[in-house]
């Protein structure tokens, strides 16, 4: 008898915590009421033989509905003849307001992702250094996370969590950047905002140039290093004639070596700086549009070729005897190459000039020797004469 006494007690125990469960997870009105949704929420009924719908009205949807499910999230709709006999109000039970409402009222359905209003870094830029500001807003609460996309063992980084906005600097790689943000909401709507950046931290740096000392003839050369350059000018010029540039053809006129050194000729035409001084300068900008530029540099300017007013020549058994009248002012050497020698290269026959006069006996160790002679000035200028037998 005890027995049956005490399972009739449990069994109107679980009955009572049922009943109050099942009251719990519908929620009923006295009648019937309004429920309003934003454009994009979805609308869920309990009913498995009732579409579900999506509102697709920028005004927002309006629905009469008789009970809402807070379990399983769903709606029983009313009669729509009693809806029209009460005043028009968005209940709390639905999502949005339409027009009338206000965002997500509690216990509707939230399927709108989150918007992204990214003013930092912007897409396309091109910035001078690593650490950048990311400035973020949102239009909910999110956890807010990005990831490199080029780096492929990069993972998600987390920026914060249930946050509107996010305002702080972060580093970055040198080069080209592709970063995707992401956000998420508490009901896991999610989206994504890529930008696409470049970082060039790193100045250029120019390590040699040439002319330093001598003379300048029009010929010029410049070594730098720099990942990216966008431009190489030549500046050159005196106060009474005047300054010129000359923009370098990075593609044509330079090289890059395995130590990433870039390595231009540039020739220019000096000649209306003959027997004057000229101030020269390399300048290399980078595309962050950060430059490096050498001392400039002062030097007289010659670009006339020695002048030979004669040239004797005359042959003996492995012999060559040579006198040659040269005017320069700013004379260095002659010169010869036997081209039919086992090793062809230049040989000394002046260093100075007596009164303009080189004279020389050259001794040929080859039998049919194929000489040219090679006048030179310290400026570089060069004259070539072929001596025939």
């Amino acid at each position: 008898m005890e027995y049956k006494k005490t399972i009739g007690i449990i069994a109107a125990f679980f009955a009572v915590v049922l009943v109050s469960n099942l009251a719990s997870a519908v929620v009923e009105t006295s009648s019937v009421f309004w429920a309003c949704f934003d454009d994009g929420d979805k609308i869920d009924f309990c009913n498995p033989y009732t579409r579900d719908r999506t509102c697709d009205a920028s005004s927002g949807c309006y629905y009469c509905m008789s009970s809402y499910d807070s379990v399983n999230k769903c709606f029983v709709p009313g009669s729509f003849n009693k809806c029209n006999s009460i005043a028009f109000e968005c209940s709390p039970y639905a999502g949005g307001g339409g027009n009338n409402g206000g965002g997500n009222n509690g216990g509707g359905i939230d399927s709108r992702v989150p918007i992204i209003n990214m003013r930092s870094p912007v897409n396309g830029m091109i910035y001078k250094e690593r650490n950048l500001l990311v400035d973020v807003s949102l239009n909910e609460k999110v956890t807010l996370s990005y990831i490199d996309i080029l780096n492929l063992r990069s993972k998600w980084t987390n920026l914060c969590t249930l946050c509107s906005s996010f305002y702080k600097k972060k580093s970055f790689v040198e080069g080209e950047n592709n970063i995707s943000f992401r956000a998420v909401d508490s009901s896991d709507n999610e989206v994504y905002h890529n930008v696409l950046f470049f970082v060039d931290s790193v100045k250029p740096k120019i390590n040699r140039y040439e002319p330093k000392n001598g003379f300048a003839s029009g010929f010029f050369m410049v070594e730098f290093k720099e990942d990216n350059p966008k431009n190489v000018t030549l500046n050159y010029g005196n106060p009474s004639t005047g300054f010129s540039t000359k923009i370098v053809n990075i593609a044509n006129d330079c090289t890059f070596d395995r130590n990433k050194k870039y390595t231009c000729n540039v020739s220019v035409d000096l000649s209306s700086f003959n027997g004057k001084s000229v101030t020269y300068y390399f300048n290399v900008t980078d595309i962050a549009k950060t430059s490096d530029a050498n001392k400039p540099v002062i030097l007289p300017v010659d670009t006339k070729e020695p002048i030979i007013n004669s040239l004797n020549a005359s042959w003996g058994e492995r012999k060559l005897y040579v006198t040659l009248n040269i005017s320069e002012p700013n004379f260095k050497t002659v010169e010869y190459i036997d081209y039919n020698s086992r090793r062809p290269i230049a040989m000394r026959v002046c260093s100075t000039l007596k009164n303009g006069i080189c004279s020389k006996v050259i001794t040929l160790p080859n039998l049919n020797p194929d000489i040219e002679l090679i006048i030179s000035d310290k400026a570089g200028n060069k004259v070539k004469l072929p001596v025939s037998q």
